[in-house]
């Protein structure tokens, strides 16, 4: 079995010491069983893990200890038994990202909306929830999230969904810029955000609302889908939580330094 190797020593091995409790100086402050969020930046579930089998060592060692994980990921190969059989044994909650069928035309070579469909379904009956992840979204698209995909998510047994805008590095129609990025204006923005947000409660989902500006929005402030679910505390110091008045830090993160 080939293991995954980085300049960060990013492997099963540095896994397990930090389910073990060992942090490093950027790290010290998660003091409790932080959550993991795995394929923020890459897919852990591409057509190659077929071959390479990195996300199954992980399925292994996340079913031996039973640790929090969050995973995010289009892959088709989630629809394999072997894959739902290992995380039917693990402490995991999905998270596919898929916004309308129109969006097929940017995901070149990602499975369509249609087989993201079926890798819901297939999810619901072995992780603890599944939260459908609609990021980026364009806000003239709000129309087929409304009557398209709220109606398909919740078909295939969805927890939820968690929404977040479009970002830009060079200024965009209807865009003003925050920090360096170029986001939506939130006149345009907050009226697409708030429709599709009567659309998943009307259809008994719960709702998220991933953009920074607009967490309130949410049914959390954390936009994950983690909320209540016994065993998954996330961070509550940060500035999402600092200004929604639910800042409350840990002894770690107390301590100078």
């Amino acid at each position: 079995r080939v293991l995954f190797r980085s300049g960060l020593g990013e492997g099963v091995k540095e896994l397990r010491a930090w389910i073990d409790g060992k942090r490093g100086a950027d790290t010290n402050w998660a003091d409790w069983k932080a959550p993991i969020h795995w394929g923020s930046m890459s897919d852990p579930f591409q057509p190659c893990e077929r071959h390479f089998k990195n996300s199954m060592a992980c399925l292994e060692l996340f079913a031996e200890t039973q640790y929090p994980v969050v995973f995010s990921s289009k892959g088709a190969v989630l629809r394999d038994k072997i894959y739902l059989d290992a995380l039917a044994k693990c402490n995991v909650v999905g998270q596919i990202s898929l916004v309308a069928p129109s969006y097929d035309k940017y995901d070149k070579g990602a499975p369509s909306f249609d087989e993201r469909i079926e890798v819901i379904a297939g999810l619901v009956k072995v992780c603890k929830r599944v939260i459908v992840r609609a990021q980026p979204f364009h806000f003239k698209d709000a129309d087929e999230v409304v009557n398209v995909t709220v109606p398909k998510i919740h078909a295939a047994g969805a927890y939820g969904l968690t929404i977040e805008g479009w970002k830009f590095f060079t200024q965009q129609p209807d865009t003003v810029k925050v920090g360096t990025d170029f986001l939506f204006d939130l006149r345009v923005l907050t009226p697409a955000i708030k429709k599709i947000g009567a659309a998943v409660r009307a259809a008994g989902m719960k709702y998220y609302v991933a953009e920074n500006r607009l967490r309130f929005l949410g049914d959390s402030v954390s936009c994950c889908g983690i909320d209540g679910l016994e065993g998954f505390r996330g961070n509550k110091a940060n500035m999402n939580h600092l200004l929604a008045g639910d800042y409350e830090a840990t002894e770690g993160q107390l301590k100078k330094g």
